[in-house]
């Protein structure tokens, strides 16, 4: 196989695709989509995983050198292996689409409803989910479409396609077995909720075979609300009770799913198909593995999920309280190597179902067997820890190295390209393009008399070198591609590349109107959507003038952050409110100094990003207070991975109120999957791109089963059929979902939400009078990008996100 020194990443980050197979690559394109701004949903997470993980294995390992290998051979017409890999990857593409409909538990329900008496209905209860294509008898038709290649006696030889078409025919296998036993488990999951009745006597077996349902699915509390509510036939709905109940019942649920793992747990530890269709108790010994390794998380004091770097020094302080001291090596590698794999944070889900299943499959120096997945017997065998814990760094190492070797010399390679001294414009030489044009040695007239059969093609284009190794994707290609591609790496980053930081925010009292005129400057026009911040406008004002890049403060006396300056040295956090109860907290009392801020110029000895805050010892920010709310582990504050001169929050603990305070008047990005709070009303965003048209629709899901889409020039929440625009308040869509239920504490006009169309972005604006009238609901494992003058709130806990500028540079 592919030596550790020259394996290089393929399509998934170079860029070159299946230049030879472009049908197939489209249809892969088209596949990926499925995967792409939809991250922070939370139903279907383990089949989203999965799924992008074995595409995109099987995407850019095998199917990449089979694409390299076969185009360098002129005999080999691509269109019948493009036309069947195309239907493959489109057939597997339709039917995962289909079950990831948002409406589709929905539409099944209902169905199993009309079918509930029929005697037919378990049979067609079984084709609800049914991946009827059948890969098999594709993957035959391959191997015959390769056979003529592999003859060694004949002139249409392809050295080492024999090994490059098993190792794709393994690789879709394996993805067939997945649909398959993903299909099986949904399809007992019908087969119960069909069994259970659909009469008023049958109310407890049908919550319990829904509840059961929805865990697999992963859904929210806030999403089988939602899907429960909009079920509706002729004959049945579900009542609110049953749908409260189903919440009772789902926390539980969610534990048991977590403990036993995903339907795919018993595949992906190396069994048969026919033997991972019996689930986790069918392997000896795996589940008492499992309850130790559960039972040590929540001895540490860990929830739904933990820094990962805290997690490693955790593990490594359980061995030497074992009496087991780790050598420097292993202690400084523990940590490092589980933040590289699987980034700063890790759920309990990612802990029980993805790094248990690291550890085992070696032979101990005792010469005793350890299965894959039971290398961690945390609290009955220490000495199995400790060994476990050395091969798997061994494992990795090799790995780690080759990644970070290529990491820098695709950094250096990227850095060449960036603009040194020139601002303005590019220096174009005349002769370094004409050199670039010749480097390969042919003129123009060459290859004219090439293609037009004028001149031969020599023999030793025919003859395309080999290594003469076989092609194999073993377990180290495998780590070397989860490193290099981050695919293990569990926090979903939202923030891009072009996006826009639309801050900074100002503070501001909707219900003040001498504090409305000083904010809109004398700019005020009844067709404004939004208030711009007056610095932000003085700015605008201001003539242009060409200035030095170098110079570290704006037109305004702002200071700015420049290229070389570390983002880590200048943000912080700043006290707004919190309750006396927090006084206690030796953070608190220090933030009620005037002008104190969590930077490092405040705080001696802080660290570099990223920081880990909540009410544990163990955390850089420690919150020693017993307030509500304030969670062990609340969030990590990390540099953004796409623009690094923003911070992102992202929150640790799932059960944690943790909350962005959104601005007032001013406007606020919203994507997929965030989830919008108003005092006791909700709703959850949720976007449906059109990459055709690089458009996006935005519709608003409610708890009572709504489905408010709104029109492309936006809409407004608010209460009553009519909305007045009211002195000094900006302008709002003429759409409106209406919230007529009083209890909710809904104004007139609450949100209102626009499009920007050249950037293909959906903002938000506040409009509500209370001071905390619309929140942003912050979720485990996304990273939401953070702008001055934003507003967090945890429990109780106001803060604000502030560039602490006064003095640095000039200490630096």
């Amino acid at each position: 196989h592919t030596p550790p020194a020259t394996m290089t990443l393929t399509s998934g980050t170079s860029g070159r695709g299946l230049d030879f197979f472009s049908g197939c690559e489209s249809a892969y394109q088209q596949a990926f989509q499925l995967f792409v701004g939809h991250e922070a949903r939370s139903s279907w997470s383990s089949l989203r995983r999965v799924l992008h993980r074995h595409l995109g294995l099987l995407h850019e390992l095998p199917l990449q050198t089979l694409n390299d290998r076969l185009k360098k051979f002129p005999f080999v017409d691509p269109q019948p292996f493009d036309d069947l890999l195309a239907e493959i990857v489109d057939a597997l593409a339709a039917w995962l689409r289909r079950v990831l409909e948002p409406s589709w538990v929905t539409s099944c329900i209902e169905q199993l409803a009309r079918l509930a008496g029929s005697p037919n209905a378990e049979d067609e209860a079984e084709l609800l989910s049914r991946f009827e294509y059948q890969l098999p008898l594709k993957l035959r038709e391959l191997q015959t479409m390769m056979r003529p290649f592999m003859e060694v006696q004949t002139s249409h030889h392809v050295d080492g396609a024999d090994a490059i078409a098993s190792e794709l025919v393994r690789s879709l296998l394996q993805i067939h077995h997945i649909v398959e036993i993903w299909d099986r488990a949904l399809t007992a999951h019908f087969l119960a909720v069909l069994r259970s009745g659909f009469g008023a006597r049958d109310a407890q077996g049908r919550v319990t075979a829904l509840a059961a349902l929805c865990a697999t699915v992963e859904m929210t509390p806030f999403e089988v609300a939602h899907h429960l509510s909009r079920v509706s036939t002729e004959t049945f709905t579900v009542p609110p009770r049953e749908i409260e109940a189903v919440h009772a019942q789902l926390s539980d649920l969610e534990q048991q799913r977590i403990f036993r793992g995903p339907p795919t747990l018993t595949l992906e530890l190396g069994l048969r198909p026919v033997d991972a269709m019996q689930g986790p108790e069918s392997v000896p010994g795996l589940m008492e593995a499992r309850t130790e390794a559960m039972q040590w998380w929540y001895n540490q004091g860990f929830d739904s999920a933990a820094p990962t770097r805290i997690l490693g020094a955790s593990l490594l302080k359980h061995l030497v309280d074992c009496q087991l001291h780790p050598d420097p090596w292993v202690a400084e590698m523990v940590p490092r190597t589980l933040e590289r794999i699987y980034g700063l944070y890790m759920s309990c889900d990612a802990f029980m179902n993805r790094l248990l299943l690291q550890f085992g499959g070696y032979t101990s120096g005792n010469k005793v067997e350890v299965p894959r997945g039971q290398g961690l017997p945390l609290l009955s065998d220490p000495g199995r820890v400790a060994e476990s814990l050395l091969v798997f760094l061994r494992n990795w190492d090799a790995a780690m190295e080759a990644a970070e070797q290529e990491e820098m010399q695709r950094n250096k390679i990227a850095n060449s390209f960036k603009k040194q001294t020139v601002k303005r414009a590019s220096k174009f030489n005349m002769t370094t393009y004409l050199e670039n044009m010749k480097e390969s040695g042919h003129g123009v007239n060459e290859v004219v008399d090439l293609l037009e059969g004028a001149q031969p093609i020599p023999d030793h284009i025919f003859c395309v070198s080999s290594d003469g190794r076989r092609y194999c994707i073993d377990e180290d290609m495998e780590r070397r591609w989860e490193f290099l591609t981050e695919r293990g790496q569990e926090i979903v980053e939202r923030l891009q590349k072009h996006d826009r930081d639309l801050g900074p925010y100002v503070r501001l009292d909707t219900q003040d109107e001498g504090e409305l005129t000083r904010a809109w400057d004398g700019l005020y026009r009844e067709d404004a959507c939004c208030l711009t911040n007056p610095d932000t406008l003085r700015a605008a004002k201001a003539n242009y003038m060409i200035t030095d890049d170098s110079d570290p403060e704006d037109d305004d006396g702002e200071v700015r952050l420049l290229e070389q300056d570390d983002v880590s040295d200048y943000f912080g956090l700043s006290l707004v409110d919190a309750p006396p109860e927090l006084d206690q907290s030796a953070l608190v009392s220090f933030l009620r100094r005037q002008e104190m801020m969590t930077s490092r110029r405040c705080l001696q000895g802080l660290p570099l990003l990223p920081w880990c805050l909540g009410s544990d010892f163990r955390n850089t920010l420690v919150l020693d207070g017993n307030a509500q709310g304030v969670r062990r582990f609340q969030c990590v504050l990390k540099k953004s991975k796409r623009q690094d001169k923003r911070v992102s929050l992202v929150p640790v603990d799932s059960r944690a109120m943790s909350f962005i305070v959104l601005p007032k008047y001013q406007r606020f990005q919203v994507r997929d999957g965030d989830r919008l709070v108003c005092h006791n009303w909700s709703c959850e965003v949720q976007l449906e791109p059109d990459f055709e048209t690089s458009t996006a629709k935005l519709a608003l899901l409610t708890q009572d089963g709504t489905r408010f889409e709104s029109p492309p020039e936006g809409c407004h929440v608010g209460a009553g059929a009519a909305s007045l625009q009211q002195p000094m308040q900006p302008a709002f869509p003429r759409a409106k979902l209406v919230v007529d239920d009083p209890s909710h504490d809904i104004a007139q006009v609450h949100l209102a939400f626009f499009y920007d169309a050249p950037m293909n972005r959906w903002t938000v604006v506040d409009h509500s009078p209370h001071p905390q009238g619309a929140l942003l609901a912050l979720k485990a494992g996304v990273a939401y990008p953070l702008s001055r003058g934003l507003q967090l709130l945890f429990g109780p806990m106001l803060l604000r996100c502030e560039l602490d500028t006064e003095g640095w540079r000039n200490e630096m």
